[in-house]
């Protein structure tokens, strides 16, 4: 956030899947670099399971997002009202990108008002083979 209050958007936010040794010292790296301060590369959110990427971001829930980053509203009231939804539905949507660090809640009087304090939001998804050895490899159904 700005001194005057505003939020600065110039930041990139990457939303990933990665196998959970990646995910591991990728979980370890951030926690080294919030603790650093360090803001010279994009905040990482990932997910071991790239499915819970795919529950995570909906569709509902990328008009959602794509409509707070294009045209942040005042409320969470006139963003439901924007989308033809559910004030209810919208407000867990929003509170869940909250929790997430997607989205920003700023006070606006009495209601809140979602910010996206990102430039860039990238999505990406890696589908792995499980190792040779792995207790949770598949063999092929017989014939």
């Amino acid at each position: 956030m700005s001194d005057d209050g505003t939020t600065e958007q110039n930041q990139k936010l990457r939303i990933e899947s990665a196998p959970w040794e990646s995910f591991k010292e990728r979980a370890l790296e951030s926690a080294r670099e919030f603790d650093r301060e360090e803001e010279n590369g994009p905040r990482v959110l990932s997910f071991e399971d790239p499915e819970q990427i795919q529950r995570l971001l909906t569709p509902r829930r990328l008009e959602l997002l794509r409509s707070v980053m294009e045209d942040p509203p005042e409320s969470i009231r006139q963003l439901a009202d924007r989308l033809d939804r559910n004030v209810s539905d919208v407000h867990d949507d929003v509170t869940l990108f909250d929790e997430y660090g997607i989205v920003e809640l700023e006070q606006n009087g009495r209601a809140k008002r979602p910010v996206v304090p990102y430039d860039e939001i990238e999505i990406a998804v890696t589908l792995s083979l499980p190792n040779k050895g792995d207790s949770n490899e598949r063999s092929p159904a017989a014939p």
